[in-house]
Parts: structure tokens; sequence; C-alpha cells
């Protein structure tokens, strides 16, 4: 285990996550994915000005390329003649294809190859190094670093801009917010972000943690500040999980990372404690089963003073008037003779003093004001 190849990971996925957040509350989801690939035609024009694969330049003409990517698409969009998706479907393969194939004529022998580009080399990341305050470290480990605080401090100084803006434009236009300047903000964090990472991580992680732990924290929360803090969780769960999967598997650090992701969500997807799939098949189950519960408690008490209420409340009866099989009220009537709520004497069923108080609690629930002979039954 390579300790500085892990922090890598750590730092760059908390960087994607950190801006991910945002992007995914405004339903720009697929942004990530075409901003991660697009910067490729930025490096690749800031390498054939500077000639150097390590130039500052790179970085800059990546960022502005992002930017460009993230203009055009809303440009496209704002003709109202094709949807963003379908605007992203035109930027993203345009500006990717243009670098390739200028990767292909005009650099094929440099470090820019495709496999490098969509899965990174984040093993090999620590042998690129710089002298950082005295201390030798990893060159990726520090840009990255720098670019998490940056994303942090702005995030922090503009919280609630963001916050207003991702979740009702209409109060942030009313209050004065420029929702462009925060928006181009954010795609410039993004786009910065997605450079810095490009090289260690390659843009498939980079989707992944930009996308994947902020889809499974906004399914576990309730607020933006448990989101936040859910989606760092699944980060470093996920980014940790994968990274010792790999070096158990021998596999790819990025495709193991990615797919532990995309695993948790699907987890948490059917599991989540309020809207999650599985979660909400027993909360109907539940509802059912209750509902079930009251209506025989109800239909028990609307006979309860008539004089014919031993054939009323008998077995067959009720099958008869509530629809129900035999299976159904075994189960309905045994749970409330178990919850002291109903009695049986000779299969006919009486309420109990509980079972009287919990009819009483679900007519004024329900607000059932009286019932007459036959409503119920």
């Amino acid at each position: 285990m390579n300790i500085e190849v892990l922090l890598i990971l750590i730092i760059a996925a908390l960087s994607c996550v950190s801006v991910g957040i945002f992007l995914m509350l405004r339903n720009l989801s697929m942004m990530a994915d075409a901003m991660s690939h697009t910067i490729l035609l930025g490096i690749v024009l800031g390498f054939f000005i500077s000639k150097s694969i390590h130039s500052p330049i790179l970085l800059v003409c990546g960022v502005l390329i992002g930017l460009l990517s993230s203009f055009a698409i809303s440009l496209l969009e704002k003709t109202k003649r094709m949807s963003e998706d379908a605007a992203i479907g035109i930027i993203f393969p345009l500006f990717f294809g243009s670098a390739v194939i200028l990767i292909t004529l005009f650099a094929s022998n440099v470090h820019l190859d495709l496999d490098s580009v969509l899965l990174g080399e984040v093993t090999f990341a620590p042998l690129s190094r710089m002298i950082f305050f005295g201390v030798s470290m990893p060159t990726s480990l520090v840009w990255l670093s720098g670019g998490l605080i940056l994303n942090v401090v702005c995030i922090t100084l503009f919280y609630k801009e963001l916050k207003i803006t991702s979740f009702d434009p209409v109060l942030a236009t009313i209050t004065g917010i420029s929702i462009v300047a925060i928006q181009y903000g954010l795609m410039g964090l993004v786009s910065l972000t997605s450079v810095l990472a490009f090289d260690a991580i390659g843009s498939i992680l980079v989707i992944a943690f930009m996308i994947g732990p902020a889809m499974s924290g906004r399914l576990v929360s309730n607020t933006l500040e448990e989101m936040i803090v859910a989606s760092i969780i699944f980060t470093l769960v996920n980014t940790v999980i994968g990274y010792f999967l790999s070096l158990f598997f021998d596999v790819s650090v990025a495709g193991m990372i990615a797919t532990v992701t995309g695993v948790t969500f699907l987890i948490t997807v059917c599991v989540a404690p309020e809207k999650g799939v599985i979660t909400q098949i027993i909360k109907r189950q539940t509802k059912k089963r209750l509902f079930e519960q009251e209506l025989l408690l109800l239909h028990l008490q609307s006979h309860e003073h008539e004089l014919d209420y031993a054939i009323e409340a008998g077995k067959k009866t009720i099958l008869f008037h509530l629809h129900w099989d035999e299976k159904k009220f075994a189960a309905v009537s045994e749970k409330l003779i178990v919850n002291n709520e109903i009695e049986c004497e000779n299969d006919v069923y009486f309420l109990t003093e509980k079972g009287s108080m919990h009819v009483e609690y679900v007519r004024a629930f329900y607000k059932i004001k009286h019932i007459k002979k036959g409503q119920i039954g």
C-alpha cells in the first residue's frame, strides 16, 4: 500500500464532491461528465502553446475551455430548440473529439493517451514530485490540496448564495443575487477541479467523485448541511474501500473506486431510511396492515350497540362485508388480539378498552364524526 496514493485519492475525492453537491442540486449532473472530458481540449491547446506537459498554461487553458463548454451548452439551451441534455450531447463530443484528433495528429509521443485521460494513473502520481516548504511531496497532491482549499473557501464565502440559487432561483433574483455570476463561478470551480484531478485520477473518477457521493448523501439527508456531511462520509468510505479492494484483486484503482461508488449508491437507493425503495415498500405494507386493523376496529365499533351484534361481529359476516379471505382476516385479527385491542369469544369479536381508545383516535384523525348503520360493513 502507498499512503501517498491514498492521500491523493482522498484529496481529489473531497475536491470533487465539494462542488459536485451543488451541481447535483441544480440538476447539472451531466455537466460534470461534459466538463471532465472537454477540458482535454484546453490541456492539449495549452501544451501546444507552452510545449511542456507541466506548464501552468495547461491549467489556465483547461479552465477556460471548461467555462467555454459550459457557456456554449447554456447558449444552445437558451435557443429553446433543444434541451440541456441535447446541448451537452453536441458540445461534449465536439470538444472531446477535437482534442483526441489533435493528440493523434500532433502529440502522439506525448503523455496524453486515452487510457490516462479516462482512468488516470494515480498509482504513478507520487513519482512526479516537488519541494513544498522544504518537503518532497507528490506534485498532484500539492495542486489538489490547493484546489480543495480554494473550493472550501469559495463555498464558505458564498454558501448562502449557492444555497438560495440552488433551491429557489426566484427568491435569489428578488434578493438581488446574480444567478449567472454564481452559476459561472461554480462552473469555474468545477472546471478547475476537473483539470487539477485530470492527470492523477482520470475523467471517470472525476465524474464518480462529483456525482456518486452527492446522490447517495441526498438520499439519507433532509437538509443541505446533512447532505454535505453525508456526502463527505460516502466519499471517504468509497475511496478507502475501493482503493484496498483494487490492491486485493490487483485491478484498476479508478475502475474499482468507481464501481464501489456505484454499488454504494445502489445500496443506498434500496435501504435509505426514508427514501429507499425497500424502505418505501416496507412503509406502504405497514400502512396497509394498519389500515386493515383500523378498518376491522371501526366495523366492530359501528355495530357494538346493535341487537344483532353477535351476527355482525361474527367471523363470517366480517369476511363478507370487508371482502377479505380467511388468510387476511386471520393475520389482522391475530395482530389485534396480540395488541389487546380485540378479544374473541365463540367466533364473535369484541373491542377491548384499548381497542375502543384506538377507534376514537382513528375517528378523530380521519374526522369521522358519526358512523351510521351500514356505512362500514
